[in-house]
Order: structure tokens, then C-alpha cells, then sequence
């Protein structure tokens, strides 16, 4: 089972990192809080992972606000 760790939800999506199991990789995923359901994540778009919680919780801000801005 992997660890995850959650922002807060402020908005419609929010960013949780999780932890692959067995290994020091994170990466994140996007999660519509309207649907419940994961939206995006970093290892199906780009197949990254990072070295901490806090890296991949910052890239999956950056992926929402590159994506925003393209709607």
C-alpha cells in the first residue's frame, strides 16, 4: 500500500502525493473532489516520480496551472 499525503482541497481539484511502494519515489495525482475520481497523474502523463512528498505535490500544482491556463 502506498503513503499518501493530501493539500488541502480548496478548490474543484486537489493534489495528493503517494508514495510507490518499496522504493524513495513519489509522484502526484490530480483528484476531481466533485467526482471523487483521479484525473491526472505524473507517472501516466510523463512517467515522473520525485524525491520527496513536497516536490511532487509542487509539480502536480504547476501540471493544474499549466492546464488552467490552456482552457
Amino acid at each position: 500500500m502506498s503513503e499518501a499525503v493530501a493539500t488541502a482541497a480548496t478548490e474543484r481539484y486537489r493534489v495528493d502525493a503517494r508514495c510507490l511502494p518499496f522504493t524513495p519515489s513519489w509522484f502526484w495525482e490530480v483528484i476531481d473532489t466533485l467526482h471523487g475520481s483521479i484525473v491526472e497523474n505524473s507517472l501516466a502523463l510523463s512517467r515522473s516520480v520525485y524525491l520527496s512528498a513536497a516536490d511532487a505535490v509542487s509539480a502536480g500544482h504547476r501540471y493544474l496551472t499549466e492546464a488552467r491556463r490552456e482552457s
